[in-house]
């Protein structure tokens, strides 16, 4: 059920779509909050309501005039103009305001008195000015700063909802960008079987298809269960184990206290491919790496050691630049923003990775907005 907050939330956004409506319940209201004084200090309700009757169009006119039309003025800075449609609007309202308090409200409700004649009421600058100003801007002055107010919201929310979706955007390009690399590498990796004519390569190609699937998967979903992304690395791993066998010391250990704890999807699973694109691939003679993930009261902590080749390694294809670990840095960014730490300690030989997720089972309703 909606709060009274998320009900007026949702009246302000879709304002738009039923504008008549929404003007006539201000007009309303405003005529239910005239009579809630005029009762509570005890006025005569029949003068109270010939009056109502005969000046509300004259309000409803100048407070549209103001809004509509002097505003936009002021904004665009044309100062002169104001001026000069403002002294006008002033004259028209204020006189005309007058002539119906003295030739139409006065006829009903004062009929006794006398009535000034029109050359008064046009000419009659001290009475226009010091008596029916107020009367004739009181009203226009709420309506504009409930426009204002309404607007100021608006703007903001939309700007929101056009940052929400420019992330949405950020996020579905950037793993988009996981996909080519991943299938780059693992496909090298059955190159090299086929070429050896290993009797695996079958086994392996369904293997990687099983993972590609998942990928697709999950590459819309805002987070996956972390055992999912375990068993994608585990197969990762595999794959890259045939393809260096017994060159390559490997080792990865994982421990989850939690089994319904979950995760953004192929995050942990492109720092895993890094390790082997830009460490195992040089030309080092016993590449090494060790992967931990832990998983405890819902903090994650995972770490990734490489051994890396001094020498530099060409990058063609620059995935250095635009894929790896500024793609993930992007995607941490979005989707956990301020709870989470990533720490790299890289030298020349070796590369260190440490990721902390904090919050994994509290993740803010409106990170999962952006990126669901």
């Amino acid at each position: 059920m909606k709060t009274i907050g998320q009900h007026i939330i949702h009246f302000l956004e879709n304002w738009h779509l039923h504008r008549v409506r929404n003007h006539i319940c201000f007009w309303l209201f405003n005529v239910a909050v005239f009579y809630f004084f005029e009762v509570l200090y005890g006025s005569n309700l029949w003068v109270a309501s010939v009056n109502k009757v005969f000046t509300l169009p004259i309000l409803i006119l100048n407070s549209y005039y103001v809004a509509y039309f002097l505003v936009p003025l002021l904004v665009k800075r044309k100062y002169i103009k104001l001026m000069f449609w403002f002294a006008i609007g002033t004259y028209l309202f204020t006189v005309f305001y007058r002539y119906m308090m003295i030739y139409w409200i006065e006829r009903f409700t004062h009929p006794e008195l006398e009535r000034n004649s029109i050359v008064d009421i046009l000419t009659n600058f001290s009475a226009i000015l010091g008596q029916y100003l107020i009367l004739i801007y009181v009203t226009p002055l709420f309506f504009i700063l409930l426009k204002f107010a309404k607007d100021a919201f608006v703007v903001k929310r939309r700007f929101a909802k056009l940052q929400k979706e420019k992330q949405i955007t950020d996020l579905n390009f950037l793993r988009s960008q996981v996909h080519p690399h991943f299938l780059f590498n693992t496909l090298n990796n059955i190159y090299v079987l086929a070429l050896k004519k290993d009797k695996r390569t079958s086994s392996v190609v369904k293997q990687l298809g099983d993972m590609m699937e998942y990928m697709v998967e999950s590459s819309t979903a805002t987070l996956v269960p972390i055992q999912k992304e375990i068993d994608l690395i585990l197969n990762y791993l595999d794959l890259e184990k045939i393809r260096y066998e017994e060159r390559l010391s490997l080792s990865f250990v994982y421990e989850i206290d939690d089994d319904d704890a979950k995760i953004a999807p192929l995050m942990l699973m492109s720092f895993v491919e890094n390790a082997f694109k830009h460490g195992v691939s040089g030309d080092i003679n016993n590449p090494i790496v060790k992967v931990s993930l832990i998983v405890k009261n819902g903090i994650l902590d995972f770490k990734i050691f490489n051994t890396k080749s001094e020498h530099k390694q060409s990058d063609e294809r620059s995935y250095k630049k635009g894929i790896g670990v500024s793609n993930v840095k992007r995607q941490l960014d979005i989707i956990y923003q301020n709870d989470y730490t990533l720490d790299i300690q890289e030298s020349a030989i070796e590369y260190e990775l440490n990721l902390k997720l904090y919050k994994m089972a509290d993740i803010k309703q409106s990170n999962i907005d952006i990126v669901g």
